[in-house]
């Protein structure tokens, strides 16, 4: 991605067919709409284009439920590319903040935070205080 910042990753599928390369993830629950995706809450998609840093024309999940339907955010044209730009200047928003010592802020959302185990290390209940 750049001199200091690499991205690592796992992409579950990668389909190549008539000069065209679609990131494809299988999901075994549910997985982020495409309204999730497309306000930036949910960057699964627009990274692992990231971590291919060329070539992608679509990225979809693929619900592994025996029906093998596309499901959830399917991205291609515009809307993967200024997905995948908005997440990589995010990703060097942050890490140039990282080595200058900012303070982050915490999302600190009830829905957000339902998800996380770490609970202890942020000790959201104090933040009320």
């Amino acid at each position: 991605m750049t001199d200091r910042l690499t991205l690592s990753g796992r992409i579950d599928r990668l389909d190549q067919a008539g000069g065209e390369r679609a990131v494809i993830d299988y999901k075994t629950g549910a997985s982020a709409s495409i309204d999730a995706v497309e306000h930036g809450e949910a960057v699964q998609l627009p990274f692992y284009v990231l971590l291919l840093d060329a070539g992608i024309t679509e990225a979809a999940y693929l619900k592994l439920d025996g029906s093998g339907k596309l499901d959830g955010a399917r991205l291609s044209g515009d809307t993967l590319q200024a997905l995948v730009k908005a997440t990589r200047d995010r990703l060097l928003k942050i890490d140039d903040a990282l080595l200058n010592q900012a303070p982050l802020p915490a999302w600190g959302d009830v829905e957000v935070c339902r998800w996380c185990d770490m609970e202890g290390l942020c000790r959201r209940g104090a933040w009320d205080v």
